[in-house]
């Protein structure tokens, strides 16, 4: 494949699925939009399994040129290589917990370019920079690493259009709108599993279930059974800032939404679906954009009940929550990144 003069490409290699949600996908799409409005020819490399084409339908939906294998293929990583040959380039955005440090090391050898989006502190390994976009990152915690750093919400991968929602003040006459999100997989079903105990509860309000990538569309419109309670599912959401703008708080895992509801100014519960997440969980409410509701594994029904009436208690202070979360992401964080990226491999 022909390459301009001074024409930088780049090949990232991020994945998604069931089991490990789509928050990789996200913000590399969102960091891959960026870059292309920098000049960038990007293309993207990701591992799926045989039956599921979510991924797939991932990129097409956002027009992102992409080459996909099945997570049965041999060695990923010389794959990885022969594709990145083929697309003329020796740049890489690695994002994926599937990479190890074996499979960086081979490409590394092979004089490629690194850059490593990490969020756990160990998949940065060989590279050349390393991006960790959350609220709680530690430029202590990688040690001795010596390459580049983009690291905190300064160079957060979500999309402006979180930022441009204008936040509407709620009406304290009528239940307020809660949105329950709990990610791009929810591989548990804890979806099911707050809207019961948001049914059974005293508090009046509405409440709108965002399912996954793996949901069905046909849930759109599907109407809730809550006596007290107006309750509207929509299936998988191809405007999800659309569907934010109209809510007053929500109810959400702790991945890349959490972001996403604290640019657009909507306060939150963060109910840990994953360890890794923890960090983030407690940075939130250290922030004052939201609180930390537990980890919903060992959590009984009785307690989550609890923190959701601890949080709709604190309804009067969720304007000034929702400041805080815009002051952290301005939703500019990814323009920066893709900037700075660019200036660091001129």
């Amino acid at each position: 494949m022909s390459k301009k003069k001074n024409e930088k490409r780049v090949l990232i290699r991020a994945d998604g699925s069931k089991k490990v949600g789509f928050g990789h996908l996200v913000r590399t799409a969102n960091l891959a939009q960026e870059l292309i409005k920098a000049g960038w020819v990007v293309k993207f490399f990701t591992l799926m399994e045989e039956n599921d084409k979510s991924p797939a339908n991932f990129f097409e939906l956002r027009n992102l040129k992409y080459r996909k294998e099945l997570k049965t293929i041999h060695d990923p990583a010389k794959v990885h290589l022969e594709e990145m040959k083929h697309f003329n380039c020796s740049i890489t955005i690695l994002d994926s917990y599937s990479v190890d440090d074996s499979y960086r090391h081979y490409l590394k050898k092979a004089g490629v370019t690194i850059i490593a989006v990490d969020d756990v502190y160990k998949h940065y390994s060989h590279s050349d920079i390393v991006l960790n976009h959350n609220p709680s990152a530690d430029t202590s915690r990688y040690g001795d690493y010596r390459g580049k750093m983009l690291v905190g919400p300064t160079y957060s991968l979500i999309s402006p259009r979180f930022s441009n929602i204008k936040r509407k003040l709620p009406s304290w006459l009528s239940p307020p709108n809660i949105l329950v999100t709990m990610g791009g997989s929810d591989a548990t079903d804890q979806r099911t599993r707050v809207v019961r105990i948001l049914e059974s509860m005293t508090e009046k309000f509405n409440i709108t279930v965002v399912g996954g990538f793996y949901s069905a569309r046909s849930e759109t419109g599907k109407k809730g059974s809550g006596v007290k309670h107006k309750i509207e599912f929509i299936g998988k959401s191809d405007d999800f800032p659309a569907v934010v703008e109209k809510s007053d708080a929500a109810i959400t895992a702790g991945g890349i939404t959490t972001m996403e509801l604290a640019s657009a100014g909507i306060p939150f519960i963060v109910l840990l679906t994953d360890s890794f997440q923890l960090d983030n969980a407690k940075e939130w409410e250290k922030l004052g954009a939201g609180i930390y509701g537990g980890d919903t594994s060992k959590l009984s029904d009785e307690e989550l009940r609890e923190v959701f009436s601890r949080f709709i208690a604190l309804n009067r202070k969720w304007v000034t929550m929702g400041l805080s979360g815009r002051e952290i992401f301005d939703g500019k964080g990814a323009e920066r990144a893709a900037q700075k990226i660019t200036e660091f491999l001129s």
